[in-house]
């Protein structure tokens, strides 16, 4: 009993351990000396080289950083200090649109909305391109953070989404209206208000919000096929065909295939509802499968907007109209 009170007495003299904050590592730097014209065109033609230790302030390259421990308010600030003592604005792309190109390796579970929605914003309006790599998980208030990446395309001169999935990453979006406490309606309200205003202004389409407004306390909705994929507007890096693929990863694949933005007539803006455990699926199934094809029809009208997909089962498949080796896992 002694040694119980002890215990007790000092744990509760000890220290709380707070979350981690949110820290930024470089985990790559390209190397790109400030030549002259001739020598720059030259300097193209070598590999850049890592040297994320160098102190020198980055001019016309590439920098690759990692997100590490919950978002917080004011981690948008901190990031906008680390880049400007790391990065020597010159002529260039990326980082606002006058530096080194920008990527942040996003990973993490836990953190507040309201920073998710600070930093997603700096990422869009810096142009900074957002990467869940392979066996990493980006959730919750990471995933609405993920979602505000950018570039800027220099041959192009313009900004666009580019925010990137690797294979065997996981992007998954809890409910942003259900905080750890219980919240009034008024608070839920201002919310909704945040996050869809935060959505219009990075891009996330309608569809992916609507599901994640929907999401309750301990929902959760996970990117996981290609399909809403490519809904969400994410581009998937290292798809590989699949060697034993089922129904579902054919009609996922066969959907992801149309613009569902502007519909199959180019009037009707709403996608298709995907997979459902209790429903199957709304559109889209697998009417024949032979040992060289499968077929998935997805719609047939009498306005003649007809629309299927053949994808090929053989081990070196021919390219075919719809689906070239789009059987895939994220």
């Amino acid at each position: 009993m002694k040694r119980l009170m002890f215990l007790l007495a000092l744990l509760a003299v000890m220290p709380v351990t707070a979350a981690r904050a949110a820290e930024f590592e470089v985990v790559y730097k390209s190397c790109p000396e400030d030549f002259g014209k001739d020598e720059s065109l030259a300097k193209l033609r070598e590999p850049p080289k890592n040297c994320k230790g160098s102190a020198d302030r980055l001019v016309n390259g590439i920098m690759v950083l990692r997100l590490v421990g919950d978002i917080a308010p004011g981690d948008a600030d901190k990031l906008q200090q680390f880049l400007d003592k790391e990065i020597r604005a010159v002529s260039g792309y990326g980082y606002d649109g006058d530096g080194s190109m920008v990527t942040v390796e996003m990973a993490g579970e836990g953190g507040s909305l309201t920073g998710a929605i600070e930093l997603g914003t700096f990422f869009t309006d810096k142009m900074v391109q957002t990467r869940i790599l392979r066996g990493e998980t980006c959730a919750g208030p990471c995933a609405l953070a993920f979602m505000g990446g950018s570039t800027k395309w220099t041959r192009l001169t313009r900004t666009t989404i580019d925010r990137r999935l690797e294979t065997g990453g996981k992007l998954i979006f809890r409910s942003p209206l259900y905080p750890d406490t219980n919240a009034d309606a008024e608070t839920l309200r201002d919310l909704m208000r945040s996050v869809q205003s935060y959505a219009a202004h990075v891009e996330i389409p309608p569809l992916v919000l609507a599901k994640i407004l929907r999401l309750q306390q301990n929902d959760s909705f996970a990117i996981d096929n290609v399909f809403w994929a490519k809904v969400a507007n994410i581009t998937v890096d290292g798809v590989k065909p699949m060697s034993d693929p089922t129904d579902n990863n054919y009609i996922s694949a066969c959907l992801s295939q149309i613009d569902w933005t502007y519909g199959l007539d180019g009037e009707d803006g709403e996608p298709p509802q995907i997979y459902d455990k209790d429903r199957g699926w709304d559109e889209g199934e697998v009417s024949t499968k032979t040992a060289a094809y499968v077929l998935v029809p997805v719609v047939f009208s009498f306005e003649g907007y007809d629309y299927w997909c053949v994808c090929s089962t053989e081990a070196a498949p021919r390219r075919s109209r719809f689906c070239a080796r789009p059987c895939a896992k994220l």
